[in-house]
């Protein structure tokens, strides 16, 4: 099953400034790490949002869960 209404999802700037690239956010768990190692950089913070855009829309979902950040 396709995520439903994936051509229209949001992916915030500040979303993956302020928390995925961001490795002082303390809530950050080493995502930042990760991604830093890819190469990403908060300065190109569309190519990331560009590609979970394109994930969304390419890929079934397999599973999900709610959570105090959306479901």
């Amino acid at each position: 099953m396709k995520l439903p209404n994936a051509e229209r999802a949001v992916v915030e700037r500040e979303k993956i400034v302020d928390y995925l690239l961001n490795a002082a956010h303390p809530d950050n768990g080493g995502k930042a790490a990760f991604f830093l190692a890819l190469g990403l950089r908060q300065e190109e913070w569309q190519t990331l949002a560009d590609e979970f855009r394109r994930l969304a829309e390419k890929f079934d979902i397999h599973s999900s869960m709610e959570s105090a950040h959306g479901g």
